[in-house]
């Protein structure tokens, strides 16, 4: 009987580093997936905003810019003029053709 209760116990031990090593693979595929829909949205809203500005609708492209801003796809850049405002893509260098 006792041999069989620290069986058990062997057991429950060795499962707790098992299902830690669970949670942390959940949690990887968790973060892959955050960051896939993060880019799938970035690259919509890149892509509509060059889309209106090419067919002449500054005003909606200018729209999208600036969501493309709050959601923190781009970072407001100190700018050249009082009047200009020039935006960089979160994370990136200006240049990079993501903004």
């Amino acid at each position: 009987m006792r041999s069989e209760l620290t069986e058990n116990a062997d057991h429950a031990r060795a499962a707790r580093p098992r299902f830690e090593a669970l949670l942390g693979r959940g949690a990887h595929a968790g973060d892959v997936a955050v960051k896939t829909l993060t880019a799938s949205r970035d690259a919509v809203l890149q892509t509509a905003e060059e889309i209106t500005r090419r067919e002449g609708s500054t005003a909606v492209a200018e729209i999208i810019h600036s969501a493309r801003t709050t959601v923190g796809v781009l970072e407001p850049v100190s700018c050249r003029s009082a009047t200009a405002t020039t935006h960089r893509p979160a994370g990136g260098r200006r240049g990079q053709g993501t903004d």
